[in-house]
């Protein structure tokens, strides 16, 4: 004999074991397949003496005892058990939704978009994203039938299924995007508190989720893509990346929410460049800040060095953009990070919606533009940091505190101690990838070029005068060197570890008594670090020799050949022996040695 195929059986059944303080009884639909016996009670109640077990009902001959609609209704539920077995065997529906018909649940119908405009279990932000992703889908993806959407739509398996098979096959959009439009509209049926179950999750529509892209963008690449620079905006939109890049790979929301309230130690408005305590014109980019901040993203404290050369001189210049592009979203103040008079958070961390818009859409000109000019957008400058620090052989966990661990113990000890790594991990990651390389040979392509906007004439930069500031040449002497520091990374952290050592806790009288912080004395540094500085000092002096004799010789074998170079050569010589004259008093003198 065959065997006999298992079915799906819907029935009526009384409670009997439990009997109310009214003496009646609950109704209960039970669902059998196979080992699974389900069971939902109806809205009524009977007299167990009333109830016959064999039919599943009411005993005809009480059911006059009862009010008519109550069995008309019960008649109605056993009526569709037909229907209901088909729809389960032929696997359209579940006993979820056979129970939801049933029992009416899901049948008052709400307007899926009216009910997110006034929903108030919804963000702000989510109201707008999901009335977008709604009309979409009404406007061009679903057939007629499944317009407007309601709760009585997607409480429908049949349906659900209908649509999950439209948006994989006919629409063009990604599995992101499809996941996300389901888990949109199971979460408004939830809320609206008549679509208890979550089909599309249940039945197990939405498609997995694509990866993030995991690679970054190639140093050839943005290169390359300088040629694709024309405007003023495309600028503006390479130098944002190429910003971003610098903070470490923060995204847009970070960039436009950070300000001077975050700065976590020493404050200064200069660069820092790690070689500067060796070179006294330089001395002035001897002293690091951080700030300390959550990611809006994932809400990770991180601490991080941010006047790094050249961040701040990217973030000069793109500022000077804005002004010029979107001076009606330029920031106006003195907050030395600050590029945009907007944020998108308010002051108590909520998301400001009106924020939110204005730099969606400077963001998504971004996207377009870097897209054109190098193939990349600003979601990739995180992993294009995470494939440099992986070439330096940073180990996975180097990489992951560099992108934002959290920050564990008092702050001062962890930016003597534990930040110290990362600080010189981050100089390194700029240098290796050739930042400074980009940023010279920007500078060099658009110094003198203009554009006109609005009958104006601006030019692509604001050109300093470096044979007159003596600190627009120093910027200009280390962005031709194209390095950040001229020592491994080893020598480097051991270097910066042991100066934070011998500059904690030097204290002594003054001459009035009073307990001040005093400089260490170098005859008192331990023997390492005697050693370290002079070899330090050995290579800048030998490096800086071997640069200016290759930079010579250049300009002379340009001059010989008649390309125009002698007047170049006669001023670059110059400067290099009488460098500008610097202003004020010398940034040397009992300056304290602390900031490593």
């Amino acid at each position: 004999m065959p065997n006999k195929i298992p079915s799906h059986n819907l029935n009526l059944s009384l409670d009997s074991q439990r009997t109310g303080k009214d003496g009646l009884n609950w109704i209960y639909i039970v669902y059998k397949y196979q080992k699974t016996k389900k069971g939902k009670r109806s809205d009524y109640k009977v007299n167990k003496k009333h109830w016959d077990s064999k039919q599943g009902f009411i005993h005809k001959d009480y059911q006059q005892d009862y009010p008519q609609e109550m069995i008309k209704e019960l008649y109605s539920i056993k009526g569709e058990f037909n229907v209901l077995r088909t729809a389960l065997r032929e696997n359209k529906i579940s006993y979820h939704s056979a129970f939801d018909k049933l029992l009416k649940k899901g049948s008052e119908e709400v307007n899926l978009i009216k009910f997110v405009e006034q929903s108030k279990d919804l963000t702000p932000k989510d109201r707008k994203k999901y009335k977008a992703r709604f009309e979409a889908l009404e406007n061009k993806h679903l057939p007629k039938k499944y317009v407007p959407l309601t709760t009585k739509i997607i409480a429908d398996e049949y349906a659900c299924k209908d649509i999950a098979k439209i948006l994989k096959e006919e629409s063009n959009l990604d599995n992101n995007s499809i996941h996300g439009i389901m888990y949109n509209l199971d979460r408004c049926g939830r809320l609206a508190g008549n679509v208890p179950f979550d089909l599309f999750k249940n039945l197990k529509l939405k498609p997995s989720l694509n990866p993030p892209a995991a690679q970054g963008v190639e140093f050839n690449a943005l290169m390359e893509g300088i040629n694709e620079i024309k405007t003023l905006q495309d600028l503006e939109a390479y130098l944002f990346w190429l910003y971003s890049f610098c903070l470490l790979g923060l995204d847009a929301n970070d960039i436009l929410n950070i300000d001077e309230s975050l700065i976590a130690f020493d404050k200064t408005r200069e660069h820092y460049y790690p070689d500067a305590k060796f070179n006294q014109d330089q001395y002035y980019m001897s002293t690091k800040m951080h700030i300390k901040f959550r990611r809006k993203k994932n809400s990770v404290p991180i601490v991080m060095l941010v006047n790094l050369f050249p961040t701040l001189l990217i973030r000069d210049w793109l500022h000077y953009l804005i002004t010029i592009n979107r001076p009606e979203y330029a920031y106006k103040g003195t907050d030395r990070f600050r590029l945009f008079n907007f944020k998108t958070l308010t002051p108590t961390g909520a998301a400001d919606m009106e924020g939110e818009a204005k730099k969606k859409a400077i963001t998504d000109t971004y996207r377009v533009k870097t897209q054109k000019m190098f193939g990349g957008t600003l979601q990739q400058t995180r992993h294009t940091v995470t494939g440099q620090g992986a070439e330096l052989g940073m180990s996975e966990t180097e990489l992951d505190r560099q992108l934002g661990h959290a920050v564990k113990g008092a702050l001062k000890h962890y930016l003597k101690v534990q930040q110290i790594p990362k600080d010189v991990n981050h100089a390194h990651i700029i240098q290796e990838f050739g930042v400074l390389k980009i940023l010279k040979l920007l500078r060099k392509k658009f110094a003198g070029q203009t554009e006109v906007k609005n009958s104006n004439e601006y030019k692509f930069f604001e050109t300093k005068k470096w044979a007159k500031d003596s600190r627009a040449f120093q910027e200009f002497l280390i962005l031709r060197s194209g390095e950040l520091s001229r020592w491994s990374r080893s020598n480097e952290i051991r270097y910066q570890q042991l100066m934070a050592k011998v500059t904690k806790g030097n204290f002594d009288l003054d001459e009035n008594g009073e307990v001040v912080n005093v400089n260490a004395l170098e005859i008192d540094y331990p023997q390492e670090l005697k050693d370290l500085i002079k070899s330090r000092k050995e290579l800048i002096s030998k490096q800086n020799e071997e640069r200016f004799a290759k930079r010579k010789a250049r300009m002379e074998k340009a001059h010989a050949e008649g390309k125009g170079y002698h007047e170049m050569y006669i001023e670059f010589e110059r400067l290099i022996k009488n460098p500008p004259v610097k202003e004020g008093k010398s940034q040397q003198s009992k300056k304290s040695t602390a900031s490593a």
